[in-house]
């Protein structure tokens, strides 16, 4: 339980932006002590540090952002996945967002924005900001506004690679047959 005093401290605002927030409801159901002061219970505040690779071929570059990331953030809970950007059903990714619906404040440091994901970024910052949590990257330099052109060409990339990728197993795989 947190005084208003402290909850300012941390939000950097006023003790009375605080009791303001309580009047319109931004901040939930505070208690008030015998002399009236509030006592505000804190929504669970989770961290992560998120590093991503798209093929198991680049596992060293998994571990070169988790490390670079864990030296600036080592209170972190590391996640990590080998997974595509476009592909929603990673299991860190996952964590993340299950623990922002719950209601926890969730803190997520990223090398760059496209490690969580190339489309549905800003999906994926409304969930956690609607909870009071953020996303950090450490490369601020990337554009996320838009769907700019990277980002179309990443989405091709991705598909042809994946529809070329399935085309030649089934000819490596048909060739064998053939050799048998």
């Amino acid at each position: 339980m947190k005084s208003t005093t402290q909850l300012a401290k941390k939000y950097g605002v006023s003790s009375q932006t605080i009791r303001n927030w309580i009047k319109i409801g931004k901040i939930d159901a505070p208690k008030k002590t015998i002399g009236g002061h509030f006592r505000i219970q804190e929504k669970a505040e989770r961290r992560f540090i998120y590093a991503r690779v798209s093929s198991s071929k680049e596992k060293t570059s998994i571990e070169r952002q988790l490390e670079l990331l864990s030296e600036k953030y080592p209170k972190h809970e590391q996640l990590s996945d080998i997974a595509s950007a476009f592909n929603f059903q990673r299991k860190g990714l996952k964590t993340i967002l299950e623990s922002a619906m719950s209601g926890s404040s969730v803190e997520v440091v990223v090398t760059t924005h496209d490690r969580l994901a190339r489309s549905g970024l800003e999906l994926i910052r409304w969930i956690i900001e609607l909870h009071g949590g953020r996303i950090i990257s450490l490369e601020e330099s990337a554009k996320t506004e838009k769907f700019d052109t990277k980002e179309l060409i990443g989405f091709i990339t991705s598909f042809c690679n994946s529809y070329y990728g399935k085309r030649s197993a089934q000819r490596k795989k048909d060739n064998s047959i053939k050799k048998d």
